[in-house]
């Protein structure tokens, strides 16, 4: 395994693991009880998707790849809190 690849597994190691403890904190501050939109594995994979988005984008050299991303990402939030305030 190149020096390289190994750099790039620590980043996605990296970026998963923030948003494992974004999403233990959210858990934790919410309680187990409570039903919240975004939890560890959501977070995580929030997180990840983030990484990979943004090595594809510096990769492959496509700028809007990153703010589609965020898009994607921003518009499943929104759909989450609208279901959630239409439930009560």
């Amino acid at each position: 395994m190149s020096t390289l690849d190994l750099n790039l597994a620590f980043r996605f190691a990296a970026a998963l693991g923030l948003g494992m403890l974004v999403g233990l904190e959210r858990d934790r501050t919410h309680g187990s009880g409570s039903s919240i939109f975004a939890g560890v594995r959501t977070m995580a994979l929030v997180a990840l998707l983030g990484g990979a988005a943004a090595y594809v984008q510096m990769e492959l050299r496509l700028p809007w790849l990153l703010v589609a991303a965020f898009g994607a990402v921003t518009g499943l939030v929104w759909v989450s809190y609208a279901i959630t305030a239409y439930r009560g």
